[in-house]
């Protein structure tokens, strides 16, 4: 039950943004099994909340529906969002998940080069 209350938690923080800095866009939550949590004006965002911060956590685990729903849809864009911070701390678009994503039974999504393209930025 924690984890459902820290994904709906992050799913709310991205929807707040959205609303607060672009009120035009129309926002959307999902059905069980579109393949990620909402879309905005139809371009697909998935969104991995987690209450860790940003040196604890190193990966993400993307469903395989979450993955192929990447592979389709050129628009798709994952969100990490910190839940004890309450805010977005990184947005990955489809090129970068597709590079670092390892492919096996479980699609793992490596934060690692993210994490320095972050700081970078900074």
């Amino acid at each position: 039950m924690e984890n459902k209350k820290i994904c709906n938690k992050g799913v709310q923080i991205v929807i707040k943004y959205y609303k607060k800095n672009f009120p035009h866009k129309l926002i959307r939550k999902t059905k069980f099994g579109e393949g990620c949590d909402i879309f905005i004006n139809n371009e697909p965002i998935e969104i991995k909340s987690t209450s860790q911060t940003f040196k604890q956590k190193n990966n993400f685990t993307l469903t395989k529906n979450e993955y192929l729903t990447v592979c389709k849809n050129k628009n798709y864009q994952v969100f990490w969002v910190n839940v004890k911070e309450n805010k977005i701390i990184l947005r990955i678009n489809r090129d970068e998940i597709l590079a670092n994503t390892e492919s096996e039974i479980r699609y793992i999504l490596n934060l690692t080069k993210l994490k320095k393209k972050l700081k970078n930025e900074k």
